[in-house]
Order: structure tokens, then C-alpha cells, then sequence
């Protein structure tokens, strides 16, 4: 790629950043790996395909940044036109860098899915037959995996059968008669991607696995962890008031029943017989009042530790993160609440085009991320707080609800108290809600920003010496949308993966497209029953010490 040395610093500072971030994602994959994992019952290889995998999904979306500032820079934002080193050639060689580490990325995520982490699941399984060896456990966990295998064998075929539908589309659109240049525009675009047709379908399959978990845990999660960082962890001085009160509940109900029973004349202070069921009442209060005063030491000893200290210094902090957050859930469930609404409209090819197409509606973090696309690495900033951000809520979803399948508990997600399987089965969770991002990102989060960034081009119809010319008429350079000039607007890669999935099998865009309804339903679903349920728990919690003295009373 012939391109100035002017030109080239700003890619190889994009290249840069993302190493750095890459080597920062693993320093968290293996930070939050040790930390959730189980401290008595710790499998080294469950927890390295563990970290592998962490590592990989969310590098993977790291990229989805870098894409878009490579697409930005093609585009000169004075004139509308491209830089004279942005030939076509130039882009294509460019692109492909791009398209090869995906490749690479989704391949070794189809690898770790249907491979890898089935193979460490049933590895650490076999660990209950004693007497196997090494060679055995790891011949016994594969013949398991082989099923998996098939499954990607045949995804494999599948898409290897599925050709893109462009043409059809066409002539849907035609008959509309409102969908022709985007058709166009698709058809085109479609007739410069190919040979990755299988492993973009099984991509596909993926994402749509993932937007489950987007639905039945993102959603939940991204509820509730604004009002988990609000209201923060319970305050030790409220738990120590809490115990004493009950300490003194518990004491007062033992002199009540013990004041039943009159002293015996002359019996040496020695009281009447208590009866079977007081004392078996009497027995199990002194128990309570010895658990309760170690419990309030323990409380007492950690109150005084210089850790608790930190954490108050730490608390206006999180009630910042929390109030960042909640601005974050606002515009992220608005945004994709615009875009689908966009994507109902009528006179677009809808279902039959899988939802590839929609209405223009002002979205808030497509608005905020175009205008920060000039001012990189501001806008990488923030698509990669929003991919941790979702990585969180996902992570929250998963520790309030644990795994589950179907009504199904299997295991819990706790922090130093996570069993190897239940770890493994979370870290399927994430590479499939990470792979959904993807697709969230693109098509709902930021349409027209995951697609062209910041590109701008001269939308001047009069060209001036045989040429276009926006010079006196600024006003006519204009974002970069679905149907502009394709030897002038570059889509990102990213967006072209998913249009071609899309395009070759519309049905996939029928279920992405259901799915997000969905999440928006789950969402305010969880949001409406922990506002009703954190009422209701704070109103308890005010009449629990009247109920216990009246209790205490009886």
C-alpha cells in the first residue's frame, strides 16, 4: 500500500492501541478468571482455555473500533473525497489485513465453542473416575466432544450450500419500488466478498446463540447493575446496628419466656421446670445469640480493617459509575428501540430482506459516536466501554440468575466459590453474547456509524472540470448512508460480514431482528420487577424490627 508516511502513523497508532488493549484484556481475563474461580477446587486446564477464550471474544470486538477508524481515514472530511493514496487497490489491501484477522478470530472462536471448552468440560468431568490416567480422561472427554464437532461440520456445510440472495432481493425492491438503490447498493457490495460464505454462516449461528443469552441475561443484568452500583454494598455500620438489635430482640424473648417461671421458694434461686417445648424454645435462642455474636465480631473486625476504610474512600466513585452507567443502559435500550421501530417501516423490504434495511431515525449513540469518530481514540473509548460495559451487565445476569438450562439450575457463579464446569459454562456464555455484539453493534446499537464512521462525501450531481467539486458548497458533503456512491463510501468490514449472512439467509435477520424485541422486553421486564422488588425489600426491612419485638412479645 503505497500510502505517506503522514498518512500511515495514524493506522499504525490504531494497530498500536489495540495491542495495548489486547495485552490489558488479558491481564483482565486473567485477573477475573482467578477471582470467580474455585479456590479449593482449581483445574489448570479449565481455567487457561477459560482465560483463552475471554481473551479472544473480547479482543475480537476490540477490532470492531479499529475498522471503523481504518474506513474514517479514507475520506477527506474538507472535500468529500477520498485522499489521493485511497485507490481502490490501496483499500482493498487495506480491508484485507482487517478480513484476515476475523477470519482468523471467528475460526478460533468456532474452535474454543466446539471444541476446546466441551473438551475441558468433560476433562474435568472424568476427573471423578479415579484411577484414569491422563491419556485415558483426555480419550474419554473426546469421544463427548465429537458431538460438538458434528454440530460444526455440519453449520460448516451448510453454509458452504447457502449462496448470498442479493438478485432476489433486487427484485422484491423493485417491485416496491422504494428499494432499488439500496439494493443496488447491497448487490454491489455483495459481488465484492466471497470465499468466506461458511464461516460467516457459522458466525451467524453464533451471534443468533448469543442473542439468547443477550436476552435472558444481558437484559436482566443491564437492569439491575445500575442499582447495584447506586445503592452499593450494604453499609457495615446499618449491619452492625442490625445485629445488635437483634442481640437485644433475642435476649429480651429469652427473659420473656424465662420470666414465665416463677423462682422456687427456697430452691437456691433456682427456677420452675420449663416445660418441653420452652425449653427446646430456649435452647435454640441461645444458639441464635451465640451466632449472632460472632457474626457482629467478625462485622465489628472487618469495620476497623484499613480495606473497609479504602472502600469508603472508593464509594463516591461508585456512585459516579453508577450514574455513568444508567446514562450508558439509557441510550444503549434507546438506541436499539430506534432503530427497530426504523426497521418496521413498510415501505422497506423488511422480513423478506432479514431486516437488513431501515427507517432513518435519530439515534442517540449512533449521533454520539459519529460526532466523536473525528477525535479518535475518543470514539474507540467508548465502543470499548460499551463492550465491557455489556461484558459486565452479562456477568451480573449470570450471578443473580446462575446457569441454568431451561428451569434447570445448574451451577452458581460466586467469587472464589465457582466450579471449574460452572466457569467453562459462563465462559460459553460470553464468547456467544460477545459473538451477538457483534451483530448489536452493527445493525441496532450504531447503524450508520458501524458501517461508514465518520466518512463524508460530495454529494455535488454537477461535477465541475469532469470532476466532483464541493469546494463553494460545503453544505453538500454529507454523512456517508446506504445507497451513496460506492467508489466514494467504504463500509467497515464488520458490516459487510453481516450483510452477507443476512442476505444468504434472511431468516437469520427474521430471528436476529425477533431477538431484540425481545431483549427490550426482558430488559424492562427486570427493570420493573427490581424497582418494585428493591421498594418493597427497603419497606421490609423498616418493619422488621417492629414485627420481631412484637414477636418477641409472645
Amino acid at each position: 500500500m503505497n500510502t505517506p508516511l503522514e498518512e500511515l502513523i495514524p493506522f499504525l497508532g490504531a494497530w498500536g492501541l489495540y495491542g495495548l488493549i489486547g495485552a490489558g484484556l488479558l491481564g483482565f481475563s486473567i485477573f477475573f478468571t482467578v477471582y470467580y474461580s474455585d479456590r479449593q477446587d482449581r483445574e489448570p486446564f479449565a481455567m487457561l482455555v477459560t482465560v483463552l477464550s475471554l481473551t479472544l471474544c473480547l479482543t475480537t470486538v476490540a477490532l470492531f473500533p479499529v475498522d471503523i477508524f481504518m474506513v474514517s481515514r479514507i475520506m477527506d472530511p474538507t472535500t468529500g473525497l477520498r485522499h489521493e493514496w485511497a485507490t481502490d487497490a490501496a483499500i482493498a489491501e487495506m480491508q484485507l489485513s482487517v478480513q484476515m484477522i476475523y477470519a482468523v478470530a471467528y475460526g478460533l472462536i468456532a474452535m474454543f465453542c466446539f471444541f476446546w471448552i466441551p473438551l475441558a468440560y468433560f476433562y474435568f468431568e472424568e476427573l471423578a473416575d479415579e484411577g484414569q490416567t491422563t491419556i485415558q480422561r483426555l480419550w474419554s472427554s473426546f469421544k463427548y466432544t465429537l458431538f460438538f464437532i458434528l454440530i460444526a461440520a455440519i453449520l460448516l456445510l451448510t453454509g458452504l450450500l447457502m449462496k448470498p440472495n442479493g438478485k432476489d432481493g433486487d427484485d422484491k425492491g423493485e417491485e416496491g419500488g422504494a428499494l432499488s438503490p439500496e439494493s443496488d447498493w447491497l448487490e454491489d457490495l455483495l459481488g465484492k466478498i466471497g470465499g468466506m460464505e461458511p464461516l460467516a454462516f457459522v458466525a451467524g449461528v453464533l451471534a443468533l446463540a448469543g442473542m439468547t443469552v443477550l436476552v435472558f441475561y444481558t437484559a436482566p443484568g443491564l437492569s439491575l447493575l445500575p442499582f447495584h452500583l447506586l445503592a452499593g454494598a450494604k453499609s457495615l455500620p446499618a449491619g452492625v446496628e442490625e445485629l445488635e438489635a437483634q442481640l437485644d430482640f433475642n435476649r429480651a424473648r429469652q427473659s420473656t419466656i424465662l420470666n414465665r417461671y416463677q423462682m422456687t421458694p427456697g430452691g437456691g434461686g433456682q427456677r420452675q421446670q420449663l416445660s418441653d417445648r420452652n425449653r427446646h424454645l430456649i435452647s435454640e435462642l441461645a444458639q441464635e445469640e451465640l451466632l449472632l455474636e460472632n457474626r457482629l465480631r467478625l462485622v465489628l473486625k472487618v469495620r476497623n480493617s484499613c480495606w473497609h476504610q479504602c472502600l469508603c474512600i472508593i464509594r463516591p466513585f461508585q456512585i459516579l459509575l453508577g450514574l455513568a452507567g444508567s446514562i450508558l443502559t439509557v441510550l444503549l435500550v434507546g438506541s436499539i428501540t430506534v432503530t427497530s421501530v426504523g426497521q418496521l417501516d413498510g415501505d422497506l423490504c423488511g422480513a423478506p430482506c432479514g431486516f437488513i434495511f431501515g427507517r432513518d431515525l435519530p439515534n442517540p449513540l449512533n449521533m454520539v459516536l459519529v460526532r466523536l469518530s473525528p477525535f479518535f481514540p475518543a470514539d474507540y473509548a467508548v465502543i470499548v466501554m460499551i463492550i465491557l460495559y455489556m461484558f459486565w451487565a452479562t456477568t451480573k445476569g449470570i450471578i443473580s440468575l446462575g446457569i441454568r438450562f431451561l428451569w434447570v439450575h445448574l451451577y452458581k457463579f460466586r467469587r472464589a466459590a465457582t466450579q471449574p464446569q460452572g466457569l467453562l459454562a459462563a465462559t460459553m456464555l460470553w464468547m456467544l453474547s460477545l459473538a451477538a455484539l457483534s451483530y448489536t453493534l452493527t445493525m441496532a446499537v450504531a447503524p450508520e456509524y458501524s458501517m461508514f464512521g465518520g466518512q463524508k462525501y460530495c454529494n455535488n450531481t454537477i461535477p465541475i472540470g469532469g470532476s466532483l467539486d464541493c469546494s463553494t458548497t460545503p453544505t453538500l458533503i454529507i454523512r456517508c448512508h446506504v445507497g451513496a456512491p460506492a467508489d466514494l463510501c467504504t463500509p467497515t468490514v464488520t458490516s459487510k460480514t453481516v450483510l452477507q449472512v443476512l442476505s444468504a439467509s434472511p431468516i437469520l435477520g427474521v430471528a436476529f431482528y425477533s431477538a431484540q424485541w425481545a431483549f427490550l422486553a426482558f430488559f424492562f421486564l427486570a427493570f420493573l420487577f427490581n424497582f418494585v422488588h428493591g421498594c418493597w425489600r427497603d419497606y421490609s426491612s423498616q418493619r422488621r424490627p417492629l414485627r420481631t419485638f412484637r414477636n418477641s412479645q409472645l
